[in-house]
């Protein structure tokens, strides 16, 4: 998965080769979906892989950011 990802986190792009990294997976079915860093694993996790969520969080963002 790392070589298929060019050693680099799925959501963030940072280099995994000098990290710790995790196998990031669907918690019902376990199913892997990638190999993430640290912190992008436990913002998923914090956001109990909600994508609605995320997308809220990000339009928060972007709206204090413009």
């Amino acid at each position: 998965l790392l070589q298929e990802q060019n050693n680099q986190c799925v959501i963030c792009k940072k280099s995994l080769l000098d990290t710790r990294y995790h196998i990031d997976h669907k918690h019902g079915t376990k199913k892997t979906r990638g190999v993430l860093c640290s912190k992008c694993n436990l913002g998923l996790g914090l956001f109990d892989d909600s994508p609605n969520s995320l997308i809220e969080a990000a339009k928060y963002l972007e709206k204090f950011n413009a």
